[in-house]
């Protein structure tokens, strides 16, 4: 009758969390929808991972006894399992370019490391059912060795050889450990046993993955390319469940060993569904979907969690199903997010990116001149490069998006201007009329100039030798020289022509740093950059030059340990000028996420910085300099918001997607 009492449990707390706000809404300091969920043993809470476009995915706890969820990393991190007492999450995470494993105390954060054994490039890792041992992927070359060892590091031995081994799973008794291994052509499934000497032996040929063991160690289900395919421990009795498309993600089997939760895919629309092994019936738990997956049954067999997106969704949510009643609820949602914001030139338009256009699909933005509403201008691929910058002076803008070079219009429309060989940069000359580029040409990149109106085109700086390339490329105000960023220097050169100049070179001691894009002060007296240092440990450095190359001052350099957003760095856009060059806004890195710090300017150079707001990105000055607009990235989303230089309040631009005559959100525009 436990499980009876769980069940009523939770579903009042689903009711109520439905009808009061909880979960299921936008909470303020609550996860920004959900992924791969993950039970932990006793059935009591569900680790999963979240994050917003420009933080990193984290791990968070859910209680299924109620509250809200907690979130346990800050740092970006995955869950990866669960302690056999159910108190502590498992967590992977990337620090300062290393891979790291941590437990996670569910109620109090704390976390400890473990597998501490294990090498930096380990990322792959899965604990037998009692905890007490780790099977891992060990990357040699271009391929993936299957490790085991206790979780202590103790009795480490290799398991597989030359087969570059993809995913895992353990049997239940934890004597064996099932793989899938090799590529397109010629992948196998194989199971080892982990005492002894024993060799894989191979239990499937032919295209499969994600293999998953019964909870009765008797079969193996593997996905396979159009069913789900079950084979015995030793390779017999191969059946076929014909299903037309099943997606290539996690499977999981119930606990009876009746079903099997998996993602499918009928008629192009994407849903979760469950099979009966036996029967082969099908049961469909949601389909029509823009993405679902990572299915995971309860312990005790009553509820299955899953991952999923319907098409109005801005991004992926958790959703729990009933068994005993098909009752489906959803756990978390995701809220629609903008950031990155431009102005325009004549300081009218706002330009940003939002998913809050059209069914969570991420699209270059222009507010409306009301001020209160944005329409959609184009798509945009927010994993791509991107840049975006209009001049003060200019009639249009430009718009770097991977290997795309575009202009846009005040109308809003954009035309296409240049097409190169690899991902570039380009800006605008403070007129508008020439464009300064990246050109790639035989995988070669060169410095070339575009005349817009007489789309003619000369090159300003030739190919140069192998391993130096010319990036970052950003105009003088007064549209005579050009800033670029070569091998880790900072240098200019004249527009008319002439030999280009170093202003700060690195040195060989931190020749490896990365030097993010230049920014010209209005006056053309300073370029500001800012600078990744990798030399003993990873740091943000803001730096200025002066334009002679005589004059160098270090603003700020602070560790910087989290990892980008999942669509977008916010410190690679750090630094910005106010237009009447009083003021000088940079990002920094702040106990794990980004911070907005201000700084007087004076005849002297740069002044005291002091912290303007937590948990902000994205700064740009409006045209009188009145007001900084800032992405704010608290709250499980990012909002734009406008702070004055010396004031102590900001205000959130209340922007909402406008509508058309026929009352349909506006559609996206490209020429």
């Amino acid at each position: 009758m436990k499980w009876i009492y769980r069940a009523g449990l939770l579903a009042a707390w689903l009711a109520l969390s439905l009808t009061a706000g909880g979960a299921a809404s936008a909470a303020s300091n609550g996860p920004n929808g959900g992924s791969r969920p993950l039970w932990s043993p006793d059935g009591k809470r569900i680790a999963f991972q979240s994050a917003t476009p420009n933080s990193p995915v984290n791990v968070w706890a859910l209680s299924t006894t109620g509250g809200a969820p907690r979130q346990l990393t800050r740092l970006g991190a995955r869950p990866v399992g669960w302690s056999a007492d159910s108190r502590s999450a498992y967590c992977q995470t990337m620090r300062d370019g290393r891979s790291a494993f941590y437990a996670v105390d569910a109620m109090t954060g704390r976390e400890r490391a473990i597998l501490s054994f294990l090498s930096k490039d380990v990322t792959e890792v899965a604990f037998s059912p009692d905890r007490k041992l780790v099977a891992y992927l060990q990357p040699r070359k271009d391929e993936r060795d299957l490790w085991f060892a206790r979780t202590s590091g103790a009795d480490r031995r290799q398991l597989s050889e030359g087969l570059n081994v993809r995913s895992m799973d353990w049997s239940h008794d934890g004597k064996k450990i099932v793989f899938d291994a090799g590529g397109v052509v010629g992948e196998t499934t194989y199971v080892v046993a982990i005492s002894g000497k024993s060799k894989p032996k191979a239990v499937f040929k032919g295209i499969g993955s994600y293999p998953s063991w019964s909870p009765d160690g008797s079969r193996i289900a593997v996905v396979g390319m159009h069913a789900l395919t079950i084979v015995s421990k030793d390779g017999g009795n191969t059946r076929r469940l014909h299903i037309s498309q099943v997606d290539r993600h996690a499977l999981d089997w119930s606990p009876n060993g009746v079903y099997l939760a998996y993602t499918s895919v009928e008629k192009d629309l994407i849903g979760i569904s469950m099979v009966n092994v036996t029967s082969g019936k099908v049961i469909r738990v949601s389909s029509g979907w823009t993405s679902a997956g990572f299915p995971h049954w309860s312990p005790d067999g009553r509820f299955l969690v899953f991952e999923g997106a319907k098409k109005d969704d801005f991004g992926s949510n958790l959703y729990l199903l009933e068994i005993h009643r098909q009752r489906r609820v959803q756990l978390t949602t995701a809220s629609a997010s903008s950031w990155g914001g431009k102005w325009s030139g004549d300081g009218r338009s706002l330009f940003l990116i939002s998913n809050a256009t059209g069914g969570g699909a991420f699209q270059l933005c222009r507010s409306n001149p009301d001020g209160r509403s944005f329409r959609a201008l184009m798509p945009i691929d927010p994993t791509r490069p991107l840049q975006l910058h209009w001049p003060r002076r200019s009639k249009r803008g430009v718009l770097v998006t991977g290997n795309e070079v575009r202009l846009l219009e005040p109308s809003g429309n954009s035309s296409l201007a240049v097409t190169t060989e690899h991902p570039t940069w380009a800006d605008l000359s403070p007129t508008g009329d020439t464009l300064a580029y990246v050109k790639w040409q035989q995988h070669k990149p060169s410095l070339a100039l575009r005349d817009i109106s007489k789309k003619s085109e000369t090159e300003l700086l030739p190919s140069p030798e192998a391993g130096l390339a010319y990036s970052l490329v950003a105009w003088s105000p007064q549209g005579k020289e050009i800033a670029f960023v070569r091998n880790g220097q900072v240098c200019k050169v004249p527009v008319a022509g002439g030999s280009p100049s170093v202003l700060f070179n690195p040195g060989k001691a931190d020749a490896g740093a990365v030097v993010l894009l230049p920014v010209w002060s209005p006056d053309g007296k300073w370029i500001a950059f800012a600078r990744v240092r990798r030399d003993g440990g990873q740091r943000l450095e803001i730096r200025v030059v002066s334009s002679d190359g005589q004059r160098a001052a270090m603003i700020a350099s602070a560790p910087f340990n989290t990892e980008g957003g999942i669509y977008a760095d916010p410190l690679a856009d750090s630094c910005a000028w106010s237009p009447d060059a009083k003021w000088f806004a940079y990002g920094q890195e702040l106990e794990g996420r980004p911070a907005l710090y201000l700084a007087p300017v004076g005849k002297s150079g740069i002044g005291r910085s002091r912290l303007r707001r937590r948990s902000a990105a994205y700064p740009a000055w409006l045209r009188d300099g009145a007001a900084l607009a800032y992405t704010a990235l608290g709250g499980g989303q990012e909002t734009i918001r406008l702070v004055a230089p010396s004031g102590s309040k900001d205000r959130p631009l209340r922007l909402r997607p406008a509508k058309s005559p026929a009352g349909k959100k506006g559609s996206p525009r490209r020429k």
